[in-house]
């Protein structure tokens, strides 16, 4: 497409300002992308992949037998903002928490005394657990190369070690900070472009496409020791549940709550601005821009404004 929009870049979505180097983005002669236009059109479809609080302590209450184990739920618990958010609310529902952090030998100091903090003032377990370095900077290394991200490599260990641990501890649930940016990227567009409307259909897709990693033989695989996940005994035992498709908050209220309910917790300074946990997720940015063409999170960070979950930047241009 050529020409400009009042000032916006022709590459550029107006409203959601995702730019056509995404593969798939295309806009249209009003300057909005096929996203943004699509969201328009079947926002019920959209509105139906989400639950409510109440939808999330039911499905943990009514299925955990409390006499019998230690914890209601495992929580991948990075000590960063989004999680710690996570953490105290689901304390705040009854829930008993053990929450698994995956030190990957980047992480913030102020991070790691974040996370020992909010642990220890709400005596929360918390298992933190690691590869050999020389290992894990040749994964990061990998995922660069395949991925142009260091975040994909981080997220295959942290799956397969996380599906482990709630096996072995007979724990039922694994609950994730997983932003609905995140969840929309990697998930519910794919169910909306197949045109999936039935919710039992949907829950098994989401499964499915969840547990996809763990039979990917590639070197990344072999550096996790990802083989004993294959065994469909264990994903049938375990049960994943996105903390934030049952709870629409924004990146405003998260802040504002842990600086009113979570003094303990302080931002690092040490860390870039897409981060609050990893010392070299801003490299990684940097290295994915440069063979994509665009921002790491670009696409995940496009929702919230299509969505309402924030102020789109590029309705707030349009305006100007």
């Amino acid at each position: 497409m050529e020409g400009e929009h009042n000032g916006l870049e022709a590459n550029t979505c107006k409203y959601c300002m995702l730019s056509t180097a995404v593969k798939g983005i295309r806009l249209d002669e009003e300057g909005l992308c096929n996203l943004c236009r699509d969201h328009e059109r079947h926002q019920k479809k959209y509105a139906s992949f989400f639950k409510s609080e109440a939808d999330l302590k039911n499905i943990i209450k009514n299925t955990v037998e409390v006499k019998t184990r230690a914890y209601d739920c495992l929580l991948l618990y990075s000590g960063g903002k989004d999680s710690t958010y996570v953490l105290i609310r689901l304390l705040e529902m009854g829930i008993r928490v053990l929450a698994m952090t995956f030190d990957n030998g980047y992480m913030s100091d102020r991070c790691r005394k974040n996370i020992k903090d909010v642990c220890n003032s709400y005596q929360v377990d918390n298992v933190i657990i690691s590869l050999p370095q020389e290992r894990m900077d040749r994964i990061f290394l990998t995922s660069l190369q395949t991925e142009s991200s260091v975040c994909h490599g981080c997220w295959r260990v942290i799956n397969a070690r996380v599906i482990e641990m709630a096996f072995e501890r007979d724990i039922p649930f694994i609950v994730t900070g997983l932003s609905r940016g995140q969840l929309y990227e990697l998930w519910i567009h794919r169910l909306m472009e197949q045109e999936v409307e039935d919710v039992e259909e949907m829950e098994f897709l989401f499964s499915r496409w969840r547990t996809y990693a763990h039979y990917v033989d590639d070197e990344i695989a072999r550096l996790i020791d990802d083989f004993e996940v294959k065994d469909s005994c264990v994903h049938t035992r375990v049960t994943f549940i996105d903390f934030y498709r049952h709870c629409s908050v924004t990146k405003k209220e998260i802040i504002g709550f842990l600086k009113a309910r979570v003094p303990v917790w302080k931002n690092p300074e040490d860390v870039g601005r897409c981060s609050s946990n990893c010392l070299i997720n801003d490299a990684g940015i940097v290295i994915h821009s440069r063979a994509k063409g665009y921002h790491y999170y670009a696409k995940s960070i496009s929702y919230p404004g299509r969505s309402g979950l924030a102020t789109s930047p590029g309705k707030k241009r349009w305006r100007n």
